[in-house]
């Protein structure tokens, strides 16, 4: 013969304000995850460019620093043309870069211009 169970009017008040608390708690759980988690800048992307000046190494967790010219590829010609003048502060976790050398820089959801890519001579 199967249990049965008998709940009063009390315990049912009580399963429902749990009910109600837990989901709140679940709604701003989910909430913050999505704000801890949510991209804050414009997608990543990465570009062709030159560095402007020298490039500093990663030095223990400071990474190195140094300014770069932002590039686009000329779909008619195929040729590298400036993007309106636009040179950036680059961040560099690699070894350091000399002036002029030509690289590809991504843009993080953060807004910072790393320095990804240098080709090798």
């Amino acid at each position: 013969m199967p249990e049965l169970w008998t709940l009063s009017r009390k315990s049912l008040e009580k399963i429902a304000a749990d009910h109600d608390r837990i989901s709140h708690l679940v709604r701003n759980l989910q909430a913050r995850f999505y704000e801890a988690t949510a991209v804050q800048g414009a997608p990543v992307a990465m570009y062709p460019a030159q560095t402007s000046s020298a490039v500093t190494a990663l030095d223990s967790d400071a990474p190195g620093k140094g300014t770069a010219n932002v590039y686009r590829r000329n779909t008619s010609t195929g040729d590298l043309g400036s993007v309106g003048e636009l040179q950036v502060t680059v961040y560099n976790i690699g070894g350091a870069v000399e002036s002029g050398k030509y690289c590809l820089v991504s843009r993080d959801a953060w807004g910072d211009w790393w320095l990804v890519v240098v080709p090798c001579e």
